[in-house]
């Protein structure tokens, strides 16, 4: 089950129509059963998140909270202007949101990309998923 909470007025109700089907594509590539919450937010907002939780006194596109609760897997947060800066680098604004969207998923359920043979791992995994949406 996904729920999605909206802070920020920057994701309009087709971003989170967008976000909810994407999420749900991934929990069921997955076959995940938990839930997961997204937070979908503003670059003051993940910034101040990022500083409390890791220390990192900067905005950044994606943060997820894990949960030890099997029926509630955590949380992710997304952060409008840092996705739409990033994507207009590489990608389109949907298909980055979605690597995101699965990426802070992978999180919850212990994918990590701290040391290199992990974030291989972790990648690859992405990889699949936007292989299996797209």
């Amino acid at each position: 089950m996904i729920e999605l909470n909206c802070q920020s007025d920057l994701w309009t109700k087709s971003h989170q129509a967008f976000v909810l089907k994407q999420a749900q594509k991934v929990a069921t590539h997955l076959n995940l059963t938990g839930e997961i919450s997204f937070l979908l937010t503003d670059d003051a907002t993940i910034q101040k998140l990022n500083k409390d939780y890791r220390g990192k006194d900067k905005p950044t596109n994606v943060l997820s909270f894990e949960t030890e609760d099997a029926e509630m897997l955590g949380d992710v947060v997304l952060a409008f202007e840092t996705i739409e800066r990033e994507s207009a680098q590489e990608k389109s604004f949907e298909h980055h949101l979605t690597h995101l969207i699965a990426h802070g998923i992978l999180h919850l359920i212990g994918y990590d990309h701290i040391e290199d043979s992990e974030a291989e791992i972790m990648e690859a995994k992405e990889d699949e998923i936007l292989d299996q949406i797209f």
